[in-house]
C-alpha cells in the first residue's frame, strides 16, 4: 500500500507541474519566439569617407538606423588644416612669380620699344 501512495504522489506532482507549466505557457510563453538561426532582412550599406583622416568621434553604433545626411563620424581637422596652409603658401608663391613675370615682360617690352629705331629715323 505504501508503494501505491508513493506512485500516486509522484503522478500528482507531475500533474500539478504540467498544469502549472501549461498555465505559464498560455499566459507568457505563447507570445515569445526564439530561434538559433534567425536573421533580419534589412539594407546594409558600406560607407567610406571622401577624404582620409583620423576618426575623432563616432556618432552612431552598429545596427543603428540613420537617415541620409546624418553625421556618422568626425575626422581630425589637423591634416586638412596643414594641407590648406600648404596650398595657400603655394598659391602665394605662384602669385608672386606671376607678378614678377608681368613686371619682367613690361620691362623687356619697354627696352625693345626704346632700342628699335623708328621708320622716321632711318
Amino acid at each position: 500500500m505504501n508503494r501505491r501512495k508513493t506512485l500516486l504522489a509522484v503522478i500528482a506532482t507531475f500533474a500539478v507541474g504540467a498544469i502549472a507549466y501549461g498555465a505559464y505557457w498560455s499566459t507568457a510563453l505563447r507570445h515569445a519566439e526564439s530561434t538559433d538561426d534567425a536573421y533580419v532582412n534589412g539594407n546594409v550599406v558600406q560607407i567610406t569617407s571622401q577624404v582620409p583622416g583620423t576618426v575623432v568621434s563616432v556618432a552612431s553604433d552598429d545596427t543603428d538606423f540613420v537617415k541620409a545626411g546624418t553625421t556618422l563620424v568626425q575626422l581630425d581637422t589637423a591634416d586638412a588644416k596643414v594641407a590648406l596652409d600648404e596650398a595657400e603658401s603655394r598659391l602665394a608663391k605662384t602669385q608672386r612669380q606671376v607678378r614678377n613675370l608681368y613686371a619682367t615682360s613690361a620691362q623687356l617690352a619697354a627696352t625693345v620699344r626704346h632700342d628699335v629705331p623708328s621708320s622716321a629715323d632711318a
